[in-house]
């Protein structure tokens, strides 16, 4: 059985270079794809291009996941705060799926208490609250500690992907 993963996106303000980038390489892997985010109505991007999601965040049944990704934009500040995320990724963690953020929404990681004691990307906007969450913050654009994927901005999205389903792939 293919592995599956979940994107998460915000409802408005998401990063769509970042979406469609991780969102292709994953599916030209043979890894099943669904989005969702917190509305069941059109989402749009920074630059107003739109998204369908496939269900919404109270919908979400982690069981037969394999990954999350949260994508960033200045609407996954939302999306780090929403507790329905929270439980997804803590979930999925617990089970051994892989964890994935780039840009903001590596926050989500952070506050969901999924980066506890991990080495996570440093990024000037995100940071303070790694610290705050326990998270070690390391430098580069892309940094992978065990099951976790985390990405500075949309300039790796497509290596960001990669690299999720290398460590889909390794387990």
């Amino acid at each position: 059985m293919p592995h599956q993963a979940l994107i998460l996106l915000a409802h408005e303000d998401y990063d769509g270079e970042e979406y469609r980038s991780s969102r292709c390489v994953l599916s030209n892997n043979g890894i099943g794809v669904r989005t969702a985010s917190t509305e069941n109505s059109v989402a749009r991007d920074v630059r107003g291009d739109e998204a369908s999601p496939d269900l919404v965040l109270d919908a979400v049944e982690t069981e037969g996941l394999d990954a999350v990704v949260v994508i960033g934009g200045p609407g996954a500040v939302a999306l780090a705060g929403d507790e329905r995320v929270h439980r997804i990724l803590r979930e999925v963690s617990a089970r051994g799926g892989v964890l994935a953020g780039i840009g903001l929404g590596v926050l989500a990681l952070a506050r969901s208490g999924c980066l506890k004691g991990r080495r996570a990307v440093r990024n000037p906007e995100t940071e303070s609250a790694l610290r705050e969450a326990g998270a070690r913050v390391a430098r580069g654009q892309i940094v992978v500690d065990r099951r976790i994927v985390t990405a500075a901005d949309r300039t790796s999205a497509l290596r960001f992907g990669g690299r999720v389903v290398e460590v889909l792939r390794s387990a």
